[in-house]
């Protein structure tokens, strides 16, 4: 049976989450990633524009598909004049929405750039998406076509894109901004609620973010002590080292490098928290985390879930009520005997609805499951808080 098109289902592909990182390394990146956005959404042309307030020299504006005549009356245009323009720049990062949805096809009629480059051009419907609007900054994607106006479905996708272009924008940062711009990107992990720690080959901390300094203070079954971690059980540390030594040999893609799930039980709390050793193996890796990085271990505190956009991720994938519950529980406690016990189940109810929820997502493991719903988090601001757990 032959799938869908993305544009049509509205889900992002794998393949396409994975060119569009490795386009971030190429010289010439974001003409590739809009190579790949355009069609991907169903678009014919499209436009990649990022304003510096502050240095207007340093902007860049390029496009995808569009005949290059018109380029000059774009370049010469006001954007304060330009209706679109003006709804792009008020709105939020993160905002995707139709030029239909915003502005009426009458005041389009009469907007003196639609008319004189957006028709001629076959540019009439637009998908746009803000990434990035700061007082210095404002970066953004937009998509267009001629014959129709573009589907739910394909705002869908694009809204599900735009979670991975702002990573490529911390990536871009990263390659542009050198250790700065690596800083900035590492805050990523802490507005989806992430604890991490970034670990060098002699298992010393490189880099410890706020939200695992917190937990390892504690010292409660583990912590940080001059740059290593120490565990307060023999057996959990024999396991936290055959691990970290699967990571570090790992090679790029190998099967060795997907985590495995290690417990460590506290004495103050009935929850166990649950660790994640990943290797750091990859070129996207080198250039978002600090040098020298060879592991990264995420820490989750199973009784702090993460909270997912749960209801549009039931819209996007057309889970069921009982798939969605499952989806936050596994995604908060990282485990499916922990879900099951969170919400009052057989560990065999659980994994029966684990593969209608596969074959929705389009995976076909636990792990890549935990990574699809991980980038959920970047589809609204906000989520990704640690919040006091419910009862089943």
């Amino acid at each position: 049976m032959t799938s869908m098109p993305a544009a049509e289902t509205g889900l992002l592909p794998e393949a396409a989450v994975m060119d569009l990182y490795r386009a971030t390394l190429e010289p010439d990146a974001w003409r590739r990633i809009l190579a790949i956005l355009v069609p991907m959404v169903g678009g014919t042309a499209g436009v990649h524009a990022r304003l510096d307030r502050v240095h207007p020299r340093n902007s860049v504006f390029l496009v995808h598909g569009i005949d290059l005549k018109y380029l000059p009356a774009m370049a010469r245009s006001d954007l304060a004049e330009d209706l679109i323009w003006r709804e792009l720049l008020a709105r939020p990062a993160g905002a995707v929405f139709r030029s239909t949805d915003a502005i009426p096809a009458a005041e389009l009629q009469a907007n003196s750039l639609y008319r004189r480059v957006a028709l001629p051009a076959g540019m009439q419907f637009a998908l746009l998406a803000v990434m990035e609007n700061q007082p210095q900054l404002f970066a953004n994607v937009g998509v267009t076509r001629a014959d129709r106006d573009f589907s739910d479905a394909e705002v869908a996708l694009m809204r599900e894109a735009l979670g991975h272009l702002r990573v490529v924008r911390e990536l871009e940062d990263r390659l542009t901004l050198g250790d700065a711009g690596r800083r900035r990107a590492l805050t990523w992990f802490d507005r989806t609620g992430q604890a991490i720690v970034v670990l060098d080959r002699a298992a010393r901390s490189l880099h410890c973010n706020p939200l695992a300094q917190a937990i390892l203070d504690s010292e409660d079954g583990v912590g940080l002590r001059q740059g290593q971690l120490w565990f307060g059980s023999n057996a959990v540390e024999t396991e936290f080292r055959q691990a970290l030594r699967l990571a570090m040999t790992a090679a790029p893609g190998d099967a060795a490098s997907v985590p495995r799930v290690i417990r460590v039980l506290r004495r103050k709390t009935a929850t166990p928290l649950a660790l994640s050793v990943i290797a750091c193996n990859s070129a996207a890796d080198r250039a978002l985390l600090p040098e020298g990085a060879a592991a990264l271990l995420l820490i989750q505190d199973i009784g702090r879930p993460r909270i997912l956009p749960g209801e549009r991720l039931a819209w996007l994938y057309r889970l069921t009520p009982a798939e969605q519950r499952i989806c936050e529980a596994l995604y908060g406690t990282g485990s499916v005997t922990d879900a099951a016990l969170r919400l009052g189940l057989a560990d065999q109810t659980v994994r029966s609805h684990l593969k209608s929820i596969y074959a929705k997502f389009g995976v076909s493991s636990q792990a890549q499951l935990i990574r699809k719903l991980a980038n959920a988090l970047w589809m609204t601001s906000g989520h990704g808080t640690a919040v006091p757990a419910a009862d089943p």
